[in-house]
């Protein structure tokens, strides 16, 4: 499991803290994520004619998990589906920022700059296993050789050289086991990251591309 970010947004759509454990590639920005999330939990409730809470929501191959506390709601954004290892983080980070920041949340203090110490706490909650303090960027999906076949001709050679290096290689190696030159493999490879299939990472002087298989 790979967390890709995690976020404290009130019920009126104001969010008082982010952190991003990824580049943001893919990510929404903070505020229009904050507005966006209250309009829906507000449409579904006209729709359904009841209190319901929003949950879980999947875009782009991101699954949005939702619990609310008290009057904050805490939004961990994952490449897996809801587990009891993530509503055990959630637990965690929900009722440990109520405990840091009730009093403040009572006076409606619009300062969110308040909040910026609860980072320790984020970083101390999330195993370093499952975050990424360097930035790179993740895959969202996992390259099967079943799927590679539903790619585009010219990068299915590309997709099965990496899936030949163990998931992880240079530009480098990708061309040597592929075959194909520099120019088309780079293509291939930004193909098959905006698809959310291989990740990127910088090792020393080189970037190292890698896919979950």
């Amino acid at each position: 499991m790979i967390v890709y970010s995690v976020h404290f947004i009130t019920e009126d759509g104001l969010t008082l803290l982010s952190e991003h454990f990824q580049a943001q590639n893919g990510l929404p920005d903070d505020v229009l994520f904050g507005g966006f999330l209250t309009a829906f939990q507000n449409f579904l409730v006209e729709m359904t004619k009841t209190n319901s809470k929003i949950k879980s929501i999947e875009i782009e191959g991101l699954f949005y998990h939702i619990r609310l506390f008290g009057g904050v709601r805490v939004v961990l954004v994952s490449n897996k589906s809801r587990s009891l290892v993530i509503e055990n983080l959630m637990e965690q980070l929900g009722y440990r920022f109520l405990k840091e920041y009730s009093e403040i949340l009572m006076l409606n203090d619009q300062n969110v700059s308040l909040f910026t110490p609860f980072l320790e706490i984020i970083y101390e909650v999330l195993d370093s296993s499952i975050i990424d303090t360097s930035k790179s960027i993740h895959p969202t999906k996992t390259l099967h050789t079943s799927e590679i076949f539903n790619f585009p001709n010219q990068v299915q050679q590309t997709a099965l050289a990496l899936l030949a290096l163990d998931g992880t290689g240079t530009i480098t190696e990708i061309i040597n086991e592929s075959g194909k030159s520099y120019k088309k493999v780079k293509s291939d490879l930004e193909y098959l990251q905006k698809k959310g299939y291989i990740g990127m990472k910088r090792e020393k002087r080189s970037i190292i591309y890698f896919c979950s298989i």
